[in-house]
């Protein structure tokens, strides 16, 4: 893992803004979705995304996070599989983290992403991958 970098932050109040009869506030299912590609040097990037508010008519607010991580994958014959399964592991606490702040500078209650199993989410919902 050599770094990460932030590709795009959007934070957008809804007008009017989302109304929930929930005491505890909105619940919320965040979308992820990740590409990668890795050059004949073993250099690779991975980018994930979260959305969150853009299909869910009760968060008062859309955010999203990009994020794309930097390797040096040194197996170019398991490439695929280290950016899947640990390149994925490694990237998303650095996602969760972001989205946290995002929402947190907007001022309001921040948004902490829960820690799932992104890798078995990914396969679970067949969640196309772009890998060059």
């Amino acid at each position: 893992f050599k770094g990460f970098k932030a590709d795009h932050l959007s934070f957008e109040t809804k007008t009017p803004a989302a109304k929930t009869d929930d005491k505890e506030g909105p619940y919320f299912t965040p979308v992820f979705s990740r590409e990668f590609k890795v050059d004949q040097q073993g250099e690779g990037w991975l980018k994930l995304t979260a959305i969150i508010g853009q299909a869910d008519d009760t968060m008062p607010f859309t955010a999203v996070a990009a994020i794309t991580g930097r390797f040096h994958i040194p197996d170019l014959d398991r490439a695929k599989e280290i950016m899947e399964v640990n390149g994925t592991a490694i990237l998303f606490p650095y996602l969760r983290a972001v989205v946290t702040q995002l929402t947190a500078a907007a001022n309001i209650p921040p948004v902490y992403l829960p820690t799932i199993n992104l890798i078995e989410m990914f396969k679970a919902q067949e969640v196309p991958d772009t890998a060059e």
